[in-house]
């Protein structure tokens, strides 16, 4: 369990980022509480899913739980909690190529999984406040757009 912290520091992360972004940007369907349970309950799921260690599997799940969460718990049509859970992910992807530009994971083959327990906590903190740093840009950006209009 000790040695998959740093994917549990990940994902309640992620999640946190989640819930912000979605309760300050969108309606929930039915209640703030019910809304974040089923964020939680689904981040869970990413996290069991990604245990598995196969990127391709983490990166579809992460857009089909946020896809459902987004259209599911909030206010929103299809096509934009498609956008919405695409962007999210992309924001994600991008966060955790930056901080491994920033390292010499990129170039090793195992990527993570040869580095102690404090280098993995620490990109994982480190790219989550990156991926916080793109979603506050892109609820700018939004706010700034939806202000013009």
């Amino acid at each position: 369990m000790i040695d998959k912290i740093d994917m549990i520091i990940a994902i309640v992360l992620s999640c946190l980022v989640f819930i912000f972004y979605t309760n300050s940007t969108m309606p929930q369907r039915k209640n703030y509480i019910m809304s974040n349970i089923s964020i939680i309950l689904g981040y869970i799921l990413i996290y069991a899913v990604s245990l598995y260690n196969i990127q391709y599997i983490n990166i579809a799940v992460s857009v089909a739980v946020n896809f459902f969460l987004i259209y599911l718990c909030f206010k929103t049509n299809i096509k934009n909690a498609i956008i919405q859970s695409l962007l999210l992910v992309a924001i994600m992807m991008i966060s955790e190529g930056i901080i491994s530009m920033f390292t010499d994971i990129c170039s090793e083959v195992n990527g993570l999984s040869g580095k102690s327990l404090g280098v993995k906590m620490i990109h994982a903190v480190v790219s989550k406040l990156i991926y916080f740093t793109g979603i506050v840009i892109v609820k700018i950006y939004n706010q700034k757009g939806k202000s013009k209009k």
